[in-house]
């Protein structure tokens, strides 16, 4: 089986069988952080990191072509067990001691879990949708232990978005770009007059550049 090789230059570090669990017990790691958040972290590195992606496919490879569907699962069970085992014995360096967070927390057991999101963050927080990923993940802790000024901001940076585009629907439609924005709009193309009013220049269209003014208010924001 794969276990944990621990926490190494700031990266979790998977290795082999001959690696050990460090400081704690599985049963103390799984009482502390629960095995909801345990299996959704494992499901997190089998997403975004990309060894934990390479040792899950190898481990794929090793399944015989012969097997059946129902084989082919059972074992990649076992498999994903294998490595929520790991994910346990990578999380003792966060664990605390007795396996159970002391209440209030104590400022070494905040610091840990405080630690423990920062890795997760400066390692996979560049990802898309990493950071709402971990604000799921950290909500999955008791009450309290989660951090939840740092969930907060998680969420509040994975839903910030900058405007691209805007589009003004007002009897037809023009996009507004920041590009076309800083060279000015062009004027509107507008259709010629109807034949019967092609020789009456007094009645057709004349196009000019639109103005834009502030009204106050937005009617609508749709972020795709």
């Amino acid at each position: 089986p794969v276990v944990a090789a621990g926490v190494v230059g700031d990266a979790l570090v998977w290795g082999g069988s001959s690696a050990r669990f460090s400081t704690c017990s599985a049963l103390s790691t799984r009482d502390a952080f629960g095995p909801k958040f345990i299996n959704y972290l494992a499901r997190f590195l089998l997403a975004y990191d990309i060894p934990s992606r390479r040792l899950w496919r190898a481990r794929a490879a090793e399944i015989p072509l012969r097997w059946s569907e129902k084989q082919v699962e059972e074992a990649r069970i076992m498999q994903l067990g294998e490595f929520v085992g790991a994910v346990e014995g990578a999380l003792c360096d966060f664990t605390p001691k007795a396996g159970k967070w002391s209440d209030p927390l104590t400022p070494k057991d905040t610091s840990n879990v405080r630690r423990l999101l920062s890795l997760l963050r400066s390692r996979y927080g560049s990802r898309p949708d990493a950071l709402r990923q971990l604000a799921l993940l950290f909500a999955l802790l008791p009450p309290g232990v989660q951090p939840t000024s740092s969930i907060e901001q998680l969420a509040a940076e994975q839903e910030d978005r900058d405007a691209v585009e805007v589009i003004f629907l007002d009897r037809g439609a023009f996009s507004c770009t920041e590009a076309g924005l800083s060279q000015g709009l062009p004027a509107p193309a507008l259709p010629l007059p109807a034949a019967p009013l092609a020789q009456k220049a007094a009645l057709a269209a004349i196009a000019s550049a639109p103005r834009l003014r502030p009204s106050g208010r937005a009617l609508a924001l749709a972020v795709t």
